[in-house]
């Protein structure tokens, strides 16, 4: 018998897994670690110097949101950006993680 979201669903409500509740949120939130990673693998792939890139609509502080960039360096984990125009207290060789970044217009 295959186990469904919805008899995980249910189990989880009526509290039949309450003991593994702890478990299974880790396994969520290293399943989300994964994907994200993953995500930043490929955009950090596709990107090189001189290319347009926006800050995601989630990232921190919120008035980089949308915010148009340039890519500047590529690091191995790590991308410099130039701001096409200031955003507070940022300008130039903002380094960020790949994964605040997209190549299309949030």
């Amino acid at each position: 018998m295959k186990y469904t979201f919805t008899d995980l669903a249910t189990d989880i409500i009526t509290g039949n897994l309450d003991s593994d509740l702890s478990r299974i949120v880790e396994a969520v939130r290293e399943r989300q670690h994964e994907i994200k990673d993953k995500q930043a693998r490929v955009l950090r792939l596709s990107l090189e110097p001189g290319a347009t890139v926006y800050f995601v609509s989630t990232c921190h502080p919120t008035y980089l949101r949308g915010v148009k960039a340039i890519v500047r360096k590529l690091n191995p984990k790590k991308v410099v950006v130039d701001l096409l125009q200031p955003a507070g207290r940022f300008h130039k060789g903002i380094i960020c993680p790949p994964t605040l970044l997209t190549t299309t217009k949030p």
